[in-house]
């Protein structure tokens, strides 16, 4: 592959018109790419960050609405600007017998706690844009979460992202376009991920002294169209200039045999640093699969 080296004056030159240089396509989970590309052009200004933040949850759990709804005031604080992933997986997750109509757990989950966070927490917890807090990723104690979230809104994010899908309701097959601009050098290996969640599932949830039948699940995680730590990003470049882009082409097909509302169905996407002791996530998008 050929290296590019361009001046200020080269950048001026593309950017209506860009080489664009093909790289190895990866594969993932459920997703197949089917063209990926990359190449330079004049940096973009960047754009707000968005934070990812990764629910550990489950239906048994009879403090998990109260997190659920510390999010949600989070969220009605800082209206677009969190992207949440509900972790169904380990203990006090399986289906309340005789009132669940479903199952919320995956493999997924129990792998990223065990392999990848180092350990299932104790539930709810949260884990903010994969950031140490202290010596945690997780963290138990509701009452922090609305300090983290408003320090993480303060940090600039390297890049902007872009994501989008176009639905074929006859085959049940999205094609989805994720595409990333580097505002300013990066020189740290990355990944990026790519997720299924799903919101307004009704259904049962313990809380506490009670179980309450109709309540609305939101945020579920159904499936990884990555590997569970991510897909290599631009391995094959030391450093991530400002100007850079790359721009990913994915086609998913719904799994068969599924009680999924494709109505109903999110794609959150998101570039992390992928160093020993390193998991930062630099910026987080979504889009409805169907839209």
């Amino acid at each position: 592959m050929k290296k590019i080296f361009l001046s200020a004056a080269s950048l001026l030159a593309i950017a209506l018109t860009s080489c664009t240089e093909k790289i190895p396509l990866d594969t993932g989970k459920s997703g197949q790419t089917l063209s990926d590309t990359t190449y330079l052009a004049i940096p973009e200004s960047a754009s707000l960050r968005k934070i990812l933040i990764e629910e550990a949850t489950g239906v048994k759990c009879p403090n998990c609405p109260d997190g659920a709804a510390e999010l949600h005031k989070a969220d009605t604080t800082y209206p677009g600007r969190l992207l949440v992933i509900g972790l169904h997986g380990g203990s006090l997750t399986s289906p309340i017998s005789g009132l669940s109509k479903y199952d919320f757990r995956t493999t997924f989950a129990v792998d990223l706690f065990n392999t990848y966070f180092g350990g299932e927490p104790n539930k709810p917890a949260a884990v903010f844009d994969r950031t140490l807090q202290g010596t945690a990723y997780f963290i138990e104690a509701r009452t922090k979460w609305m300090d983290i979230i408003k320090q993480r809104l303060a940090v600039a994010a390297p890049l902007n992202l872009y994501l989008s899908s176009t639905f074929d309701a006859a085959t049940g097959e999205a094609t989805i376009v994720l595409k990333g601009a580097y505002t300013a050098a990066i020189s740290k290996k990355q990944s990026y991920t790519i997720v299924i969640t799903e919101d307004k599932i009704i259904d049962a949830q313990d809380k506490g002294l009670d179980v309450i039948p109709d309540y609305e699940h939101n945020h579920v995680l159904r499936d990884m169209l990555t590997n569970v730590t991510g897909n290599a990003l631009l391995d094959n470049l030391a450093t991530k200039e400002a100007g850079r882009v790359f721009q990913k082409v994915i086609k998913y097909k719904l799994p068969t045999g599924k009680d999924w509302n494709v109505d109903n169905l999110n794609i959150i996407a998101f570039v992390h640093n992928n160093e020993t002791g390193d998991k930062e996530v630099q910026q987080s998008v979504e889009a409805k699969l169907k839209p």
